[in-house]
């Protein structure tokens, strides 16, 4: 569809440069620009993530390593790094997750700005408050995640100071 649409923005460019009608090469622009804000407004909700959501009493193997965070093993790991807090990563689901969520949102408003077709708009209206909802879950188990992943890593520095001083 991209092809067509890069045919139809050169066409314009070659009006404009002819000389035709300014009202008319106007309209051609903005229907150029509304058909690019609904193309993007579609794939962005296409584009959305399947992920696992927190479920009461999961499974052992419910979730995978990428539906969990975790801490970035530094070399003084267990031991904080040296600005004395640990570094954290979100799951790779959650972060495709923001980021899907983040074109969306992009894509929304550049079809509200274009007046997009109201359904298609509509459309993106309804995915957006569920993705919104999605992400809020996803956000509440990376933070569960983080302060448990936080406090395994502080008793293990406990242990391995423990085991220093013994020495």
């Amino acid at each position: 569809c991209q092809r067509p649409m890069e045919r139809l923005d050169k066409a314009i460019d070659q009006a404009d440069v002819h000389r035709a009608d300014k009202q008319l090469v106007s309209h051609a622009r903005a229907l150029l620009s509304r058909f690019t804000a609904e193309l993007e407004l579609r794939r962005s909700m296409d584009a959305i993530p399947k992920v696992k959501l927190p479920v009461p009493d999961p499974d052992p193997d419910y979730w995978t390593d990428e539906d969990q965070g975790k801490i970035e093993e530094t070399p003084e790991y267990p031991l904080p790094p040296e600005s004395g807090v640990y570094i954290w990563h979100p799951s790779a689901n959650l972060t495709k997750l923001r980021g899907a969520s983040m074109r969306l949102e992009k894509g929304r408003a550049r079809a509200t700005q274009c007046t997009g077709y109201p359904d298609l708009v509509n459309a993106g209206n309804v995915k957006h408050k569920a993705v919104s909802e999605e992400l809020k879950q996803l956000e509440r188990k990376d933070e569960e995640d983080k302060e448990t992943a936080i406090a395994a890593a502080e008793k293990a520095a406990k242990k391995l100071k423990k085991k220093k001083k013994k020495k």
